[in-house]
């Protein structure tokens, strides 16, 4: 398991989990809905920079994860890319 101690890895992940944690998000709360209806919807109501936070969640949760097992390389990478979401949701925020 020496990949999962690598700030790529990392990176990679705390990337990946957000997309993850939307379209579950998408799947468990709105699946009868069409992704574009969905993604119309989030828009109309002003709660996409919201939703988005929120799924940042599982960055949190993976980086604390990943310190608590000794991997501080893999959580410095989760730490990277959650830092990177935190500046596009403050350009999203700022945009509107």
């Amino acid at each position: 398991m020496k990949f999962i101690d690598n700030m790529l890895f990392g990176l990679i992940l705390g990337t990946v989990l957000p997309f993850v944690s939307f379209f579950t998000y998408y799947k468990v709360k709105f699946d009868g809905m069409g992704y574009y209806h969905f993604m119309r919807h989030l828009e109309l109501a002003n709660i996409f920079d919201s939703v988005l936070s929120g799924c940042i969640i599982a960055n949190i949760i993976s980086f604390f994860l990943l310190l608590w097992r000794k991997k501080e390389r893999g959580a410095q990478g989760v730490l990277g890319a959650t830092i990177i979401w935190a500046v596009i949701i403050v350009v999203l925020k700022g945009i509107e």
